[in-house]
């Protein structure tokens, strides 16, 4: 249903679909069996096409919990990498490719956003610590 939402440019279905309680079922992991050299995941295809939607998915990625003293936050980077199992740190080789489209359509809202700037600090910590 996203797949075809998103592809189709239809941004009211695709709000309606990532604000849903299941919302998780819809998200693929990136498609390599359909001409993607790499795999496009199914973000990037949101960011390209419906910008609004994949706002909220990405914030959906990130959980905030608060305790009397501070402010913890935790990042599923999973739909970023188009993978299907949850990674705590992303990986120094990991794929631009997702940050690159919204670089190219000027979606500065979207990198600016917390998921975003954690991936890229987790990516340099991790070129880093190699």
């Amino acid at each position: 249903c996203l797949d075809v939402a998103t592809a189709q440019e239809l941004q009211e279905c695709a709000l309606t679909t990532v604000q849903h309680e299941r919302w998780e079922e819809t998200m693929k992991p990136a498609d390599k069996q359909k001409g993607d050299r790499e795999g496009i995941t199914q973000l990037q295809r949101m960011v390209e096409k419906v910008p609004d939607s994949a706002l909220i998915v990405m914030d959906k990625c990130v959980r905030t919990s608060r305790n009397k003293l501070n402010e913890k936050r935790e990042f599923n980077f999973v739909y970023m990498l188009g993978i299907t199992s949850a990674v705590s740190q992303v990986p120094a080789m990991a794929s631009s490719r997702l940050l690159e489209a919204m670089v190219k359509l000027k979606r500065i809202q979207m990198l600016a956003h917390p998921l975003c700037v954690e991936f890229l600090n987790n990516k340099w910590l991790s070129f880093i610590s190699c």
